[in-house]
């Protein structure tokens, strides 16, 4: 006979509801320790969505800076050419911030030294 059908009832219970809560603690243990690293993951996932939109809004303000200088060379009238060069000014100056945010977010040196060679 085995070792089981010897024992008396109580000790099997005991034993089977023991060999459960380690169960539960080891389960417990692992989905800890799984939601540590998911939120770790989440954190540098979000920073990354982050780098990503300002590198967007970064090259939306270069295309303007584009757009409002091509039109600020082609125009005649001197009045409308200094409105475009003004414009041209302040999307360069939101570029710059954009590239800062950027910066001060710990980039990787990739995108550091892209920004680094934007910005001399």
């Amino acid at each position: 006979m085995s070792a089981m059908a010897n024992m008396r009832i109580g000790k099997r219970l005991m034993l089977g509801f023991g060999a459960l809560t380690v169960l539960m603690l080891v389960m417990t243990g692992v989905s800890i320790w799984a939601q540590n690293a998911l939120s770790e993951m989440d954190e540098a996932t979000l920073q990354s969505e982050t780098q990503v939109y300002l590198a967007a809004r970064a090259q939306r303000d270069v295309d303007l800076l584009g757009r409002h200088l091509g039109v600020a060379l082609l125009s005649r009238d001197k009045a409308f050419r200094q409105d475009r060069l003004e414009m041209v000014q302040t999307a360069r100056e939101n570029y710059k911030a954009r590239i800062d945010e950027l910066l001060a977010l710990k980039p990787s040196p990739q995108i550091m030294s892209s920004a680094n060679a934007i910005n001399s």
